[in-house]
């Protein structure tokens, strides 16, 4: 599901449920949520199947690190990403026989997972990246994290388990996969294998 509108200057604007609990966040949050969506409009994917296939072969990943680099340094005065980061990927199939009211919860619950995420770690957060659907209604959304420990301390924590919880009504795929990701001195962009994979349909 598409929940991005763009503006004719490019910009993306975010359409949310009209919540009070989302109206008044610090301002680490608001800059950092601002600065993700304006770059959603520029980041494209390079592959139709974009959604499906290997997530190093679905982006211009030397791209998306220059564009999160310079919009963490102009909104919060962040520094540069390091040599090595960690990227979480979420590819998911939306049920089609789902509710609004189902789809609608899942936002809220998803918009309180990011906002728990920007809050608890607004330093190690580095972006966060809604996915769109590709040709075959394959949906991927990613996040990279200064480092695996602390994405995976955030992952585990209520909002996002109360997310999860949500997955067997909202989707009919959700596949969960972690990766380190290294910068050589030459600007390019290398992905370990994965270092866990996980199915939110299936029970533990």
């Amino acid at each position: 599901m598409e929940n991005l509108t763009y503006r004719p200057d490019g910009a993306a604007t975010h359409n949310l449920p009209k919540t009070a609990e989302f109206e008044h966040k610090p301002t680490i949050v608001e800059k950092l949520a601002q600065g993700m969506l304006e770059n959603h409009a520029g980041i494209k994917p390079i592959r139709q199947d974009h959604a499906s296939c290997p997530i190093e072969q679905a982006y211009d990943w030397p791209d998306i690190f220059a564009r999160v680099n310079r919009f963490r340094q102009e909104l919060v005065g962040a520094s540069d990403l390091s040599a090595e980061v960690y990227v979480f990927d979420f590819n998911s199939v939306p049920n089609p026989t789902a509710s609004d009211d189902d789809r609608e919860v899942l936002i809220v619950a998803d918009i309180r997972a990011t906002v728990e995420a920007v809050e608890s770690k607004p330093n190690d957060l580095f972006y966060y990246h809604a996915g769109d659907p590709d040709e075959n209604g394959n949906v991927r959304s990613f996040c990279i994290w200064s480092n695996a420990h602390t994405a995976r301390e955030v992952i585990h924590g209520s909002a996002h388990v109360e997310a999860a919880k949500l997955a067997p009504n909202a989707y009919i795929k959700a596949i969960t996969k972690g990766y380190t990701v290294s910068r050589t001195e030459a600007g390019q962009v290398e992905f370990s294998k994965e270092l866990f994979i996980h199915d939110l349909l299936k029970k533990c």
